[in-house]
């Protein structure tokens, strides 16, 4: 749902958008890091709701791998951190003061693309009860669709 709302507010900013994945389709991820090589997008993004055994874990983070994939992920990341203390969370939230996770390099096989920047954006936690009602919601899905549309939208008009 969150990523239909990220094409939705991409393609009304002008942008091209191809998804690669449109519905509970199963790809490896060789062949989705194949496809993302063969199409030789601007940027990928991927994009998770996170889960933990612990469920007080909570947060969004964005991760990459490569150096020049690291502004798309602050610039993603940032709006990100900034909707949920904004339109989402008020101050007196439990979980308002755990929403920044970070950025984070790390090696996931979707960020190793080479021929362009990619990051792998968690949402948030379904494991954490607050925040899974969050990210159901789909108003807050829709903030934090326009959250990532405008974070990439921001990448590439700085």
């Amino acid at each position: 749902a969150i990523a239909n709302r990220v094409r939705s507010y991409l393609e009304s900013y002008g942008a091209k958008v191809i998804m690669t994945r449109v519905m509970d389709s199963s790809m490896t991820l060789s062949e989705r890091t194949d496809l993302i090589e063969s199409l030789n997008p601007d940027v990928f993004v991927s994009i998770h709701c996170d889960g933990s055994d612990d469920l007080d874990e909570s947060g969004t983070h964005t991760f990459y791998f490569t150096p020049y994939s690291q502004p798309l992920a602050d610039s993603i990341h940032s709006k990100m951190v900034e909707t949920y203390n904004n339109m989402i969370y008020s101050p007196a939230d439990a979980n308002f003061e755990l929403t920044d996770r970070k950025i984070k390099y790390y090696p996931f096989y979707v960020t190793r693309v080479d021929n362009c920047p990619a990051v792998l954006v968690e949402t948030g936690f379904l494991t954490n009860f607050v925040e899974g009602n969050v990210l159901a919601d789909p108003n807050n899905q829709d903030y934090l669709g326009r959250a990532i549309a405008d974070g990439i939208y921001n990448y590439f008009t700085r």
